[in-house]
């Protein structure tokens, strides 16, 4: 009797061997899913370094300095001639 009750404790021994490799392959899966949508942002480099070196954004898209500009100009327009 004590052999068969050895095998079973083995048995149980095992299974729960099995329950927790399973559960952490899945989990591994499931991280790998999740990982493969992350991605790392593009740097802009030679903008940085112009930053940097030179203290300025000279590839600042127009588009943005046109309303930089339109935006000081008002405000300045704006403290100048407040009364």
């Amino acid at each position: 009797m004590q052999k068969v009750d050895d095998l079973k404790l083995l048995q149980d021994l095992i299974i729960s061997k099995h329950q927790a490799i399973q559960q952490t392959a899945n989990r591994l899966y499931d991280i790998d899913g999740s990982i493969r949508n992350i991605k790392e942002p593009i740097y802009d480099i030679p903008t940085a370094i112009d930053v940097i070196s030179t203290g300025t954004y000279p590839r600042l898209p127009e588009c943005i300095q046109l309303e930089v500009c339109f935006f000081l100009f008002f405000f300045l327009k704006k403290f100048l001639y407040r009364k």
